[in-house]
């Protein structure tokens, strides 16, 4: 896609139409594929440490007096 260069007159989604099918037609369904695996290995331990910050920001959030969810909004 990034090697490719646009003819002229030729929108984007024709484009990335005429270059997913050439890629299929030379390389198959599996070449869509290429490169789903490392970028999982590096995707997941991202996904992994934010979701842990995020609980753990939250818990320390919820602690603060009047921030918190188990805080009163009004007193009465």
């Amino acid at each position: 896609m990034q090697r490719e260069t646009a003819k002229t007159n030729e929108t984007s989604i024709a484009r990335f139409t005429r270059i997913t099918g050439k890629l299929i037609q030379e390389e198959g369904m599996r070449a869509l594929y290429k490169g789903i695996t490392p970028r999982i290995m590096r995707v997941a331990p991202g996904q992994a440490v934010t979701f842990t910050i995020y609980e753990l920001m939250r818990d320390a959030l919820d602690k603060i007096p009047g921030l918190g969810t188990q805080a009163a909004v009004f007193d009465e």
